[in-house]
């Protein structure tokens, strides 16, 4: 992604996927699915999680990023991590529910 343009929020990135994905090849379409449909394991995953979930090869995933303007999967991840953030503040580990409460 240019520099210049800033940082894609996760609606810009929806759109993106959206104008590109008729353009895409099976394999991008379905990492754009999962990133669509699962942002928080996209934010929270690695480059092989989020592949393996995707069933693709971890080589497609930095196509994916690169195919969308990014310059790395990383750069694609921090739109989804900004979409995940509510999700994020809901999820409790279960060891930290049994906390004493203060």
């Amino acid at each position: 992604m240019n520099k210049s343009q800033g940082a894609m929020s996760y609606d810009e990135l929806r759109g993106a996927i959206a104008q590109r994905h008729r353009a895409l090849s099976g394999r991008l379409q379905q990492i754009a699915e999962l990133v669509l449909d699962h942002p928080t394991d996209v934010a929270l995953g690695t480059v092989a999680e989020v592949a393996q979930r995707s069933g693709v090869p971890p080589s497609a995933i930095v196509r994916f990023a690169h195919a969308l303007g990014f310059g790395s999967f990383t750069e694609m991840q921090r739109c989804s991590v900004h979409a995940s953030l509510p999700a994020l503040h809901r999820w409790q580990h279960p060891r930290c529910s049994r906390m004493p409460q203060q």
